[in-house]
């Protein structure tokens, strides 16, 4: 099965990990289960799902020059699920810092732990070239018995073959990407600066928070005050724009490209390989910046992006960039920002209404945990479970030390739950 080309700009952001010598691009999803008959059903998936299967007996191939390509032989490999002893009532850190090795490993893993008061946590952890968002989703379904695997259903997992552009085309889409994305991005961009000590194993720590009910309906129409019209996504960006030049005393611009979901409306697959463009969003926020005018900024940027059809350009760039050697397609992406991919990262799970506990009943509670990506060294995601949106930080500690990653994540609550005419402390 080919890569397509956001799988390969995935594939090209290893890179970092040589150059840094930290971070991943892993995504985990930690599942709450019902009760041992739940938790029976869903091992006996693992086990038995002719996908899961598949998932376990491919391997990576990366000829020079051509596309690179997930290439399946059954050697009748499975994938083991890893049980935790201790009871723990958070992530035990050998699943949170468990990276993957491209080339040898196995590129989806399971792990299960139970809290001190008997709840087993099932986390399902998969390395970004594999799946987006929504992909991970439909895998849950499938875990969970509302998708299964079979003959006739068999394009929903694996992706269309990708229809052939001509290169004047491509050429075309590559330099109007290229001047539009360098014109948002030029010189002064804010970035985090390192901590002068800097801890040499540059760990990311991770805080979760969980608004109540209430709370998030006031902030989905505290959004919808804020001019936020298609959901609380553009509110929850502007908070967090606002909050993290604010408390890290920004003087420049933020950058930031938001992942912008390439499938259908309403299309269920594919399930393997990633669907995503991006939006690019260069925004001017001071003391006096409010949440409302910095929407109005996005809006006016992704109506003039979706004017130009930015979003399909990029994915065509990105198919043909899957040709280019890993080393040159690295430089290309980082250079203008200097290493520094954006100002921070920020993702929503796809939509900002859309509910993980729709899932199956199978499961209580869904959280995600976003890539400890590096640069830019801090990611923030948000999440929904039964009515109530979760945030996640993820900041390395050579970026936020533990107070400032306290002080942010207080004031980006603070600002989330306040109304506009409130002035900020």
């Amino acid at each position: 099965m080919l890569l397509n080309g956001a799988d390969c700009f995935h594939l090209m952001l290893e890179r970092n990990l040589i150059k840094y010598k930290t971070g991943n691009n892993i995504i985990r999803m930690v599942m709450t289960i019902a009760d041992e008959n739940s938790w029976s059903r869903i091992e006996n998936v693992i086990h038995t799902s002719p996908f899961i299967h598949w998932i376990a007996n491919i391997k990576l191939v990366t000829p020079w020059m051509l596309n690179p390509y997930w290439k399946y032989q059954n050697q009748e490999k499975s994938i083991i699920i890893n049980n935790f002893e201790e009871l723990s009532d958070e992530i035990p850190s050998e699943i949170i810092y468990q990276n993957f090795d491209l080339k040898k490993d196995q590129l989806l893993r399971f792990d299960t732990f139970r809290t001190s008061k008997g709840v087993l946590k099932l986390v399902m952890s998969f390395h970004h070239i594999l799946f987006d968002g929504r992909g991970s989703r439909l895998i849950v379904r499938h875990l969970t018995q509302n998708l299964d695997f079979n003959q006739e259903n068999l394009h929903l997992f694996f992706p269309k073959k990708i229809k052939k552009i001509n290169f004047i085309r491509h050429t075309i889409n590559m330099f109007q990407v290229k001047k539009y994305v360098e014109s948002t991005m030029k010189k002064p961009i804010g970035h985090i600066a390192n901590l002068e000590k800097e801890d040499e194993l540059k760990k990311f720590n991770l805080v979760t928070h969980n608004f109540t009910e209430d709370e998030t309906k006031h902030i989905d129409k505290t959004a919808k005050d804020s001019g936020a019209r298609f959901g609380s996504n553009l509110y929850q960006i502007a908070c967090t724009a606002i909050s993290i030049s604010r408390n890290l005393n920004f003087t420049e611009d933020i950058w930031i490209p938001i992942p912008y979901d390439g499938r259908r409306r309403g299309s269920i697959g594919p399930v393997v390989s990633n669907n995503i463009s991006f939006l690019f969003y260069r925004l001017k926020i001071n003391e006096l910046t409010s949440v409302s005018e910095t929407i109005q900024s996005m809006q006016s940027q992704m109506n003039e992006q979706l004017k130009l059809e930015m979003p399909r350009k990029y994915n065509e760039l990105l198919q043909f960039m899957k040709f280019i050697p890993k080393g040159f397609y690295f430089w290309m992406t980082t250079r203008a920002g200097k290493g520094e991919i954006s100002s921070f990262l920020y993702s929503s799970s796809g939509e900002s209404f859309w509910d993980t506990s729709k899932f199956s009943p199978e499961l209580t509670d869904t959280l995600l945990i976003p890539p400890f990506t590096y640069p830019p060294g801090i990611s923030i995601t948000f999440l929904r479970n039964d009515g109530k949106l979760k945030m996640n930080i993820a900041a390395s500690n050579n970026k936020l030390n533990n107070k400032q990653l306290s002080l942010f994540e207080n004031s980006l609550i603070e600002l989330l739950l306040t109304s506009e005419t409130i002035e900020p402390n």
